[in-house]
C-alpha cells in the first residue's frame, strides 16, 4: 500500500509466479527510462519498462487506485498466462516519453478485469481471450485477436476501437468469437481512413448495442463509418460527423509528483530535442 517508485531505470512493480497479491493507492513515474532513450545497455527484457507487471502463470492479483506515468513500456501488463486480475481505477500516461501505451494485456488466460481505468494520452490494448474493460478510456483500444470480449461503457478519446483488423494489403479478417459491446463512446480527432467503431465477429453471436460514434468530418475529409459485421444482436448504435474538440479537451493531463526528467541526460541518448520520444 502507498508506495511509490521513480526514475527508476527498469520496472516498477512486478510479479513472476506472483498470486493473491493487491497494491492499493501506489504510483510509479519515470520508470524504465534507459530503454526509452535506447541505451545499448538497458533494453528490452534486460531492464524492461513496466509500471505494474504480472507475468509467467500469476493469478487472482488486484491493483486498485494506483498510477504509472512515463513508464518506457506499458504501465499496466498483465501478460504470459496470467489470469484473474484485476485493476481498478488506475490511471496512466505520458508527460516526457511516448510509451507503448497504457494497458497490454496479450498473451494472458482468461479473467482479466479493467474497470475505470484511463489515461488520457494513451492505448489500451486487450488482445487475450474472455477478458472484460468497464468505464475506461484511452485514446484507442485494440481488441481485434480476443474472442468472447466484453467491452462496456468505455470512452475512446480521439482512435478508434477496433474488434477486428484490417491489414495492411486492405483485406479485412474474420473477426474472433462473440464480442459484446455496450454503451460506448467513440471521439474521432481525424479523418481515419480504416477503422473507426469497428466490429467483425466470426460466429454470427456478437453483440453491439448503445455505442456511439462521433466521427470526423471537415470541408475536405470524413472519417469511416460504424462497422458491424457479423453482429448477431444490434440496437441502438447511433453515429454522427463534426469536429469534437471541446469533448476530447476535457480529459486532465498527466503530471509528475516526484519524478525529474534530466534533460541534459536525455540529449546525450537522443538529442537536443524535448518532444516526446519513443
Amino acid at each position: 500500500r502507498d508506495c511509490f517508485v521513480y526514475n527508476n531505470p527498469g520496472i516498477a512493480f512486478v510479479g513472476w509466479h506472483a498470486s493473491d497479491n493487491k497494491i492499493y493507492r501506489s504510483r510509479a513515474e519515470n520508470c524504465g527510462f534507459l530503454e526509452a532513450m535506447d541505451s545499448r545497455e538497458w533494453r528490452g527484457e534486460h531492464a524492461s519498462g513496466d509500471g505494474f507487471l504480472f507475468t509467467l502463470n500469476s493469478a487472482y492479483n488486484l491493483v486498485k487506485d494506483s498510477e504509472a506515468i512515463d513508464c518506457a513500456r506499458w504501465d499496466f501488463v498483465p501478460t504470459e498466462h496470467v489470469r484473474d486480475s484485476t485493476f481498478v481505477d488506475c490511471r496512466g500516461g505520458d508527460v516526457h516519453i511516448r510509451s507503448f501505451g497504457f494497458v497490454d494485456v496479450e498473451g494472458a488466460g482468461p479473467g482479466t478485469i479493467l474497470v475505470r481505468c484511463r489515461s488520457p494520452n494513451s492505448y489500451l490494448e486487450v488482445n487475450s481471450d474472455f477478458q472484460e474493460v468497464i468505464g475506461c478510456a484511452g485514446t484507442e483500444m485494440v481488441a481485434k485477436y480476443a474472442s468472447f470480449s466484453l467491452l462496456l461503457g468505455n470512452t475512446i478519446i480521439g482512435g478508434a476501437l477496433e474488434v477486428s483488423e484490417v491489414r495492411d494489403d486492405r483485406l479485412v479478417t474474420p473477426g474472433e468469437e462473440s464480442p459484446m459491446l455496450g454503451f460506448n463512446r467513440v471521439f474521432l480527432s481525424g479523418p481515419l481512413t480504416d477503422m473507426s467503431l469497428s466490429v467483425l465477429c466470426a460466429d454470427g453471436l456478437g453483440t453491439a448495442a448503445y455505442n456511439v460514434l462521433y466521427g470526423y468530418e471537415d470541408d475536405t475529409h470524413r472519417s469511416t463509418e460504424m462497422l458491424l459485421f457479423g453482429v448477431g444482436a444490434r440496437q441502438g448504435n447511433l453515429q454522427a460527423w463534426g469536429q469534437w474538440q471541446e469533448p476530447l479537451g476535457q480529459y486532465a493531463k498527466p503530471y509528475y509528483l516526484r519524478a525529474h526528467m534530466d534533460f541534459d541526460f536525455k540529449k546525450r541518448f537522443r538529442g537536443p530535442s524535448d518532444q516526446p520520444q519513443r
